[in-house]
């Protein structure tokens, strides 16, 4: 008895959940809205309690009056969307066999013209069409011709576009969605990335005059200064200008690696990092020898057209999985010099990481839009900031990255992506204790 009652209530549900789907692709082609709905229902009482019964004129005039209304808006609404359906989907055909448009290239954060124009209507008064996309999925503005910024970067088979015709008092509504086949491309916005200094893969280098010699060279490096630093090293004219103390350190002798392997990690918060690693691809960046790859990438390529395709489709696979086994790979080539790719904000990623690169010469580069340095601002900048756009990530959730990549013995740079600058004073603290501690190894 239980177990045909429990087949009965899993039917029951199954059914309710197709209920539910069947109502939620067929409650767009209803064409009233509650508010139509509303008046629709307040008329009709209102004729027949206070017009007809009390024999209330103006009650009479106005109750047809929003009868007419609401007929005519529901009629002109339908009219126009099989009039705006039959429009697109000749559009998107004429499309998808024009060739130049056939690969629709586009920019995440930025809105760019798709070709693509939705009807305006002007023959049909007080009615307006609105447009937007579901997949992939992105801001639209609806101006003439379509223009649109993809909130994600990635490879696309398709381009579904809800369509909205309504009628500009809000009685009447008609939604419906429409599929055009073409392939879309979505790369990371690259900001002012152009203005970054340009990096270099560096790996140990051969610059020193004696075998068994220290590889520090003359005190040309700056760093904070630490309870225990020698004053002659303090740098005067600094804190005479900034009133901060920093010291000279001795200057590590590296040179250019000649063989680099790069690794894209994806996670959360990574488009600025994915277009860093765009950037550096597309401007060549990478000297001599070098291999590249992303998440969601078996294999290791040469080709930048190939090493930005896969920067594009790693959106799809977060998390460093193949990062051990393209080590092992490229371990089997010989010695070369580690540049990685990492977002901002800590995930699965980082503990299949940093246990990785202990013992190794690594460059991590991480991208943001903007950080913002103050954690806990006052009352008034929290109204007066209410509608202000976002600053970026939270420097203790960048910091709190860096601080593990530095104690696992990675050189980390933080570019901002709106700017195109190096974020300066960043875990400071962990730098110390990494220098602290490889003193005490020495020792």
């Amino acid at each position: 008895m239980s177990d045909g009652s429990a087949k009965r209530r899993k039917h029951m549900k199954r059914r309710w959940v197709q209920i539910a789907s069947l109502v939620s692709r067929t409650s767009g082609f209803f064409p009233l809205t509650s508010l139509g709905l509303t008046l629709g229902a307040v008329a009709l009482l209102g004729l027949k309690f206070l017009a007809i019964d009390a024999m209330d004129r103006v009650v009479f005039v106005v109750a047809y009056g929003a009868l007419g209304l609401l007929f005519f808006s529901t009629i002109f609404v339908v009219i126009a969307s099989f009039v705006v359906a039959r429009v697109v989907g000749l559009q998107s055909k004429n499309l998808i066999q024009r060739s130049d448009l056939f690969e629709v290239l586009l920019a995440t954060s930025t809105f760019s013209k798709t070709g693509f124009h939705i009807p305006s209507l002007l023959w049909l008064p007080l009615l307006r069409v609105r447009g937007r996309w579901l997949d992939p999925p992105a801001e639209s503005r609806d101006s003439g011709e379509e223009a649109v910024a993809p909130s994600r970067r990635g490879l696309y088979e398709r381009i579904l576009r809800h369509l909205t015709v309504e009628d500009v008092f809000g009685l009447s509504r008609i939604s419906f969605s429409i599929e055009q086949r073409v392939r879309v491309r979505v790369r990371p916005h690259l900001g002012n990335l152009q203005a970054a200094p340009i990096w270099s893969s560096l790996s140990g280098g051969g610059d020193v005059p004696h075998p068994f010699g220290s590889p520090d060279g003359d005190r040309v490096e700056l760093r904070r200064y630490v309870p225990g630093d020698p004053a002659r090293f303090i740098h005067w004219k600094i804190f005479s200008r900034t009133r901060r103390l920093m010291v000279r350190t001795p200057e590590r002798a590296l040179t250019k690696s000649r063989r680099t392997v790069a690794y894209l990690i994806a996670g959360v918060s990574d488009e600025a990092t994915a277009a860093l690693a765009y950037f550096a691809l597309e401007n060549r960046l990478f000297d001599g020898d070098w291999t590249f790859r992303a998440d969601g990438s078996s294999v290791s390529t040469k080709n930048r057209t190939e090493a930005q395709t896969q920067v594009l489709r790693s959106a799809l696979h977060p998390g460093g999985v193949g990062f051990r086994a393209y080590l092992e790979q490229s371990d089997r080539g010989g010695p070369s010099s580690l540049l990685i790719f990492a977002p901002p904000v800590e995930g699965l990623w980082i503990d299949r990481v940093v246990p990785l690169l202990r013992g190794r010469k690594a460059l991590v580069l991480i991208g943001v839009d903007g950080v913002c340095r103050t954690e806990h601002p006052s009352l008034l900048l929290r109204i007066l900031a209410r509608n202000a756009p976002r600053q970026g990530k939270k420097v203790a959730v960048v910091e709190r990255v860096v601080r593990r990549l530095r104690f696992a013995g990675a050189q980390v740079h933080v570019f901002d992506r709106r700017t195109g600058r190096m974020v300066d004073g960043l875990s400071a603290d962990a730098r110390v204790s990494f220098a602290s501690r490889h003193a005490e190894d020495a020792a």
